[in-house]
């Protein structure tokens, strides 16, 4: 018997262990001693290009021994733009609950939005619109890296009026700072090399927090699209309350593309896989999605 309470709990930290797992998995600024990840930032390298879309499906394991469950899927798509006069780049991301989870009336549309400087991919702007089920919230975060300081809101919209119950500012930003959406892309501009340990300073509601992640080794797994050669990216710290892990494998293509990752917590674990790629130059989809 699945614990609705707890299903849904797990899931709205399922969808943001995607933002871990792309952040973990990808997001990241270097260590301290070395250049942060915009610094080395070159247009001919980059593997993404304007309007791709990506899509990962989600599964749940509640318990060792029971099967995996369709928990959801997660899409994203990257623009170009300007950002008050500046070149930045808009990334988007859904979250939706479908399959068994869905079922259970575990309805969960997570919309999220971030701006970052297209020279050197720090977080401008992020935007995290939650609705589950009756619950309706807007959390925004705005970051003045000159006056060394950010600003987090948040806004209950499902009260008349609405009401906001968080009103933050986050005093001596350590640099650049990544967001759950940015760092997949952000992890994306490295070619990992087994051995490395990296450092995310990761926006988290109000506050920064510091989380590690080590390059592994490099192996062949599968994905929901191909068989593909990886890297693989793991992170121990500062993820989730409770301890727990999160794995993800980069692609060793040109793309570099987060392929599958897999995330440990208290509540079961989660295991995500890519289903889909939009991209002027390379499009592939899984032709059955079960």
């Amino acid at each position: 018997m699945v614990d609705v309470s707890s299903a849904r709990k797990f899931w709205c930290q399922t969808l943001l262990a995607s933002w871990i797992l792309h952040l973990s998995l990808g997001a990241l600024a270097e260590a301290p001693a070395t250049p942060l990840l915009a610094a080395s930032l070159q247009p001919a390298l980059i593997p993404f290009q304007d309007g791709e879309k990506v899509r990962y499906e989600v599964h749940w394991r509640p318990l060792p021994l029971t099967p995996a469950v369709k928990a959801g899927e997660i899409d994203f798509q990257i623009r170009r733009e300007e950002f008050e006069g500046n070149p930045a780049f808009r990334i988007t991301a859904q979250a939706r609950s479908k399959g068994f989870l869905a079922s259970l009336g575990l309805k969960i549309e997570d919309d999220f939005e971030s701006i970052v400087d297209a020279r050197d991919f720090r977080t401008l702007r992020f935007i995290h619109r939650k609705r589950h089920s009756h619950r309706k919230r807007d959390l925004e975060m705005n970051v003045n890296y000159e006056a060394g300081y950010a600003v987090v809101r948040e806004i209950d919209l499902a009260d008349s009026p609405p009401r906001t119950i968080r009103d933050t500012r986050i005093e001596a930003v350590p640099g650049a700072v990544s967001d759950f959406v940015s760092v997949f892309y952000a992890g994306r501009l490295r070619k990992f090399l087994p051995e490395q340990t990296y450092l995310i300073h990761l926006h988290d509601n109000s506050r920064i927090k510091q989380v590690q992640v080590r390059v592994e080794a490099t192996e062949r797994v599968r994905s929901g699209l191909d068989s593909h050669d990886s890297v693989r990216l793991r992170s121990e710290d500062g993820i989730f309350k409770g301890g727990g892990h999160f794995i993800i494998w980069y692609s060793r293509d040109d793309l570099r593309l987060p392929v599958r990752f897999e995330v440990s917590a208290k509540l079961g674990r989660v295991f995500g896989r890519l289903i889909l790629i939009e991209s002027p130059r390379f499009s592939k989809a899984r032709v059955r999605i079960s």
